[in-house]
């Protein structure tokens, strides 16, 4: 009964998953083919609308995917980014056949060439895809909600970037408080040389002053 039953439909375009369904939901299952937790799945029916993801566990499929095994030093992230890629869907839809419900042959599928760079080239190069593909989905979703207002949706889109869902936030980075640090130490040096006048202290922020939350690793300051 818990076995998960994997659709078509399931599966939206470019790797996202819709919707998990196990057996007991299920009225009727009809031909189903096995796949493993980590294999690569893909759409062989329709292939233009891109359906590929990586099983995050056990179940049952469609027929039409293709289960694709990744061996030691693959990123199973990066094969399925490089399903999806306009290489890809050139070279398939050259290959497709059929006129309503175009298909293409798993054995065609199997032969096609790979770029294959060292794995960790691999896992910057889907960190970088993923990362941007975040940004486009915020993208998104606000030119859907707000595409009969241009204005709201440019309003919209520069609030969720200084709110940090733009972008990612990386240790490495650092943090606002050492920058502010450093702006202190650049604004007394320029102070004690006569280049800009000492201004007067100015009050902290206060818990009421903050509008809305930031990621951690920011500061709240005062525009001057």
């Amino acid at each position: 009964p818990s076995t998960w039953i994997l659709d078509l439909e399931d599966i939206e375009s470019c790797g996202r998953l819709l919707t998990k369904t196990r057996a007991l939901d299920k009225t009727s299952i009809g031909e189903k083919t096995s796949f493993k937790e980590g294999q690569v799945l893909y759409s062989k029916l329709r292939p233009y609308l891109k359906k590929a993801i990586i099983a995050d566990e056990d179940g049952i499929c469609t027929p039409e995917l293709i289960a694709f095994d990744t061996f030691t030093n693959i990123n199973p992230r990066y094969v399925m980014r490089y399903l999806i890629s306009p290489y890809v869907d050139k070279a398939i839809n050259q290959r497709s056949y059929g006129i309503k419900m175009p298909r293409v042959d798993a054995s065609f599928m199997v032969n096609l060439p790979v770029p294959l760079p060292p794995l960790l080239e691999q896992e910057r190069i889907v960190e970088r895809i993923e990362d941007t593909f975040s940004a486009l989905s915020v993208i998104d979703d606000l030119q859907t909600r707000y595409a009969s207002d241009r204005d709201v949706l440019k309003g919209k889109l520069i609030d969720a970037a200084i709110c940090g869902k733009l972008t990612k936030q990386l240790p490495e980075d650092g943090t606002a408080e050492e920058l502010y640090q450093q702006i202190q130490e650049e604004k007394k040096r320029l102070e004690k040389e006569g280049k800009i006048k000492k201004n007067k202290k100015l009050p902290e922020i206060t818990e009421d002053e903050i509008p809305f939350d930031i990621p951690a690793n920011w500061k709240w300051v005062r525009l001057s």
